[in-house]
């Protein structure tokens, strides 16, 4: 039975205590690392740090200390898949957290709140367009892509417990991350206001220009 490090502690862990673990991997870091993303996109990388960080370093943590003892092939090779693009769109996103404290100050978030509230439209700020602030965007979003790849590969080794053993419990939620990382792909090539307009025209929520 392969062993397992929960909350510091380490256990014999079942292949369901596996596929548990493994799960609240895939979920955890795709909605902190797609919350970071998205922020960044928006012009404010500085409030998704603030509010995913804790969240993404637990998550890098947890990896980290179970790619030693974890005997199980899939679950190493899960590791392996995500962990070395995870702490990529870590650094990434601490040198753009930098940029933002240097350069955005909260006069300027808030004007721009009050401007977007008095159009009554969203529309990017205009410290997005800056050479320095697309360098860093460019940065984080091959990051975040690599991320995406990653991931990709550890859902199909969790398929392989489905196969092996027929756990159902968590297949719903890993077919939900699953369809939601080709929109994921598209906020890249597009930018968060594009992927959104194109998405909102595709589902019939606006007319067609």
């Amino acid at each position: 039975m392969s062993k397992l490090i929960v909350e510091g502690n380490e256990i014999d862990a079942t292949p369901e205590v596996l596929l548990a673990w493994a799960m609240g991997v895939i979920t955890g870091s795709f909605s902190t690392v797609g919350g970071i993303y998205a922020y960044q996109q928006m012009g404010n990388p500085g409030f998704g740090q603030n509010m995913f960080i804790d969240s993404i370093q637990r998550i890098m943590v947890q990896m980290e200390e179970n790619d030693q003892i974890v005997d199980d092939y899939r679950i190493q090779n899960l590791i392996d898949a995500i962990l070395p693009c995870l702490r990529q769109f870590f650094i990434s996103s601490s040198v753009f957290f930098e940029w933002h404290e240097e350069h955005i100050t909260d006069e300027m978030l808030k004007a721009h709140e009050e401007k977007i509230s008095q159009t009554g439209s969203f529309y990017l700020p205009e410290w997005t367009t800056t050479p320095e602030y697309q360098e860093c965007l460019q940065t984080s979003s091959d990051a975040y892509t690599a991320y995406l790849d990653g991931l990709e590969v550890a859902i199909g080794i969790i398929k392989e417990y489905y196969s092996q053993y027929g756990f159902d419990r968590y297949f719903d939620q890993l077919k939900r991350v699953e369809g939601q990382i080709p929109d994921a792909r598209l906020m890249v090539e597009w930018g968060f206001a594009e992927a959104v307009k194109r998405k909102a025209h595709q589902n019939g929520d606006l007319p067609s220009a």
